[in-house]
């Protein structure tokens, strides 16, 4: 899925359901959100064994990719940042515990979207029985599409 679907989706969820224009901010920021990793994929190039710095990586995690959402949504209430991105387009996030919790379920849309591809991803990062970051559970899907 490319970035233009996982924005569109939490938006017109939002739209359908005529949530706040705050509410709508941040299940789009979530959707967003778990595609973070490609400013940090040059950690691959660095250091090229810690594979889970690529995209699909440790951000489209559950646990990370929730984390990830609200990072973001805090990077995009700030002030410098908001009062850039409102010179394009009506953007009002706010950080509450309501938010937090939009912003959670745009990142879980975006990983369900990206699980419908053919491509697989760490889905259960930190691993449920070891509690670390080595024993990664990867699980491959296929595309509902074709």
């Amino acid at each position: 899925m490319d970035l233009f679907s996982h924005a569109l989706l939490p938006y017109l969820i939002a739209k359908s359901f005529k949530r706040r224009h705050e509410d709508v901010t941040s299940f789009v920021l979530g959707g967003i959100a778990p595609d973070i990793d490609v400013f940090i994929m040059w950690i691959d190039f660095v250091y090229p064994t810690f594979f889970l710095i690529t995209h699909r990586g440790i951000t489209h995690s559950l646990f990370f990719g929730f984390i990830t959402a609200i990072c973001v949504l805090f990077l995009a209430s700030r002030t410098g940042i908001r009062s850039f991105i409102n010179r394009f387009i009506n953007f009002q996030p706010a950080v509450t515990p309501g938010s937090a919790v939009w912003a959670c379920a745009g990142a879980a849309i975006h990983i369900f979207l990206d699980s419908i591809t053919t491509h697989g991803f760490p889905f259960f990062i930190p691993s449920p029985q070891s509690g670390i970051l080595q024993n990664c559970s990867f699980i491959r899907t296929y595309s509902l599409l074709y």
